[in-house]
């Protein structure tokens, strides 16, 4: 016979009048929001199937964790992945010492976002787009390969990515006028007025260039723009 959970108590909490403790056959098992409650139409007497709880307890604190997100999607776009891990942070800073019932993170971390994206907060393409035009149009715009590397590491797909930042929108000779600006001065700081630039400063401009992410043919693009005096 297979053994299913009864809801024998639903007690409001003392302190928080929104906010209910759920009893699962006589034992406390977990809280839950007002709206919560309401969602599922928990009432006394309910028989739970054991694979909803998670969803349920999921769904409890995924309440309790997005008022704590808004906070931190408000100053400054987010990503689904940073806020994935914020709320994984937050999850692990809960007590949950006296609720022998575990939530699934994964679950938790899926609400909060589905509530984010609803609301117009979250949104990965849009941030990939603002983020680019934002680093090409910088005073010292950013490479290409920067802004790849950079989006890869906040979580962007791949394949939004390329969307925005192809041969179409971001060309070889755009690739150019974004370097300039950079190249040139640090040309400035080491070329001699009158003089070519010697071994040594050349290198100097390779390696400063390479490390801001541009390609080699680019680089000597620019080069081949220096005055052989």
């Amino acid at each position: 016979m297979r053994f299913v959970p009864i809801v024998t108590k639903i007690e409001s909490q003392k302190k928080s009048k929104d906010r209910f403790n759920i009893y699962l056959d006589g034992v406390y098992s977990f809280p839950l929001p007002a709206d919560v409650v309401v969602k599922y139409r928990l009432k006394v007497g309910d028989a739970i199937e054991g694979s909803q709880i998670p969803q349920i307890l999921a769904d409890g604190l995924a309440d309790t964790i997005y008022a704590k997100v808004l906070n931190f999607v408000s100053y400054q776009p987010r990503t689904e992945k940073e806020v994935k891990t914020k709320a994984s942070s937050l999850l692990d800073k809960l007590t949950t010492s006296d609720s022998e019932i575990v939530a699934d993170e994964s679950k938790v971390q899926d609400v909060v976002v589905d509530k984010l994206k609803s609301a117009g907060l979250l949104d990965d393409v849009s941030y990939a787009r603002q983020y680019i035009g934002t680093a090409r149009n910088s005073r010292y715009p950013t490479s290409r390969k920067k802004i790849k590397m950079f989006l890869l590491k906040k979580g962007i797909s791949k394949e939004v990515i390329e969307e925005y930042l192809n041969e179409e929108t971001f060309s070889f000779d755009d690739e150019i006028k974004t370097a300039r600006k950079l190249f040139d001065k640090k040309v400035a700081t080491l070329k001699t007025a009158g003089k070519a630039l010697d071994s040594k400063s050349k290198a100097k401009i390779w390696r400063f260039m390479l490390g801001k992410g541009y390609a080699p043919e680019v680089i000597s693009a620019l080069f081949d723009t220096i005055p052989q005096v």
